[in-house]
């Protein structure tokens, strides 16, 4: 009887020692800290960069840079090149007025607005950017031109770029 006793004593031990080790690792805990604590676009993409490389003919032709910031005043920098050569036209968005039409936790619409001194009126263009997964879609409206680019999360150091001379 007293074996019988120890070894139900013994499985109750056991028992409780495994219950408290598993409920120890629970898995909520792990998904509490996987879960990005932000509320809009330019928060939780803050210093990610984007970039596209365009293609002719299997040749590269055209390559674009996109890097966001948690501000109001500056969301987005641009790097682009055009050019045979190496060195990338610089944009600060924050050169020109914009007007934030969105910035929902999925969503950025900026509305860019071109200015020059001898124009008659001003002209704007519309940016809507979309994450979609490890991808995000640029949709560009200027006028009734629409243009969609699927741009690449990038690591690539941006302050190693050759900027254009004007």
């Amino acid at each position: 009887m007293k074996t019988i006793l120890k070894s139900v004593k013994t499985f109750y031990c056991m028992l409780l020692f495994f219950s408290v080790l598993l409920s120890g690792c629970s898995k909520d805990e792990d998904a509490v800290k996987d879960i990005v604590l932000c509320n809009t676009f330019l928060e939780c993409n803050d210093a990610t960069k984007w970039d596209k490389v365009f293609l002719e003919d299997g040749i590269e032709n055209a390559q674009i840079y996109l890097k966001f910031n948690n501000s109001l005043s500056n969301p987005f920098e641009k790097w682009s090149n055009f050019t045979p050569n190496n060195c990338h036209y610089y944009l600060q968005i924050s050169d020109h007025q914009i007007d934030i039409i969105e910035n929902s936790k999925d969503k950025l619409i900026v509305k860019i607005i071109w200015r020059e001194d001898d124009w008659q009126q001003d002209e704007f263009e519309i940016w809507t950017f979309t994450k979609q997964g490890e991808s995000l879609k640029l949709v560009t409206q200027y006028f009734q031109e629409v243009i969609t680019i699927e741009l690449n999360k990038t690591t690539d150091n941006l302050n190693d770029l050759e900027i254009c001379a004007n």
